[in-house]
């Protein structure tokens, strides 16, 4: 379960492997200062779900609604499969938000066994 911490309120964009990937690196290495708040996703069937005490909010919904109620500072996209024209997409549902690149290269297996790799992209929503 998703333990309470001091940092810049997060929203992880991606409820698969990456995503949970990037919660438990936030949980572990404090030093980040993210307080994880919930996870975004556009697939319907995980709208609702827990992710170790942490819900999963549509990423087709109101995204703006979701960031205004859990104050939300930024997103992080864990999702491999986001593609520029979504991103674009996401960045006109929140007005003043910003692109603040790539960081955090992470490397994990997927369900088939083989590595996949990838980097979290983060909008900025609040300096």
């Amino acid at each position: 379960m998703a333990k309470n911490i001091e940092g810049r309120r997060v929203l992880i964009y991606g409820a698969g492997d990456g995503g949970e990937l990037v919660l438990r690196e936030l949980l572990n290495n404090r030093g980040l200062k993210y307080s994880p708040v919930g996870f975004l996703d556009d697939d319907p069937a995980k709208s609702g779900k827990l992710i170790h005490g942490l819900k999963v909010y549509g990423g087709n919904g109101d995204l703006n609604s979701v960031c205004e109620q859990q104050q939300v500072d930024e997103i992080l996209i864990s999702s491999s499969r986001m593609t520029d024209e979504r991103l674009q997409e996401i960045l006109r549902l929140l007005p003043g938000a910003k692109y603040q690149g790539e960081a955090h290269a992470y490397q994990h297996r997927g369900f088939d066994g083989h590595r996949q790799r990838g980097a979290v992209e983060i909008l900025c929503l609040n300096n």
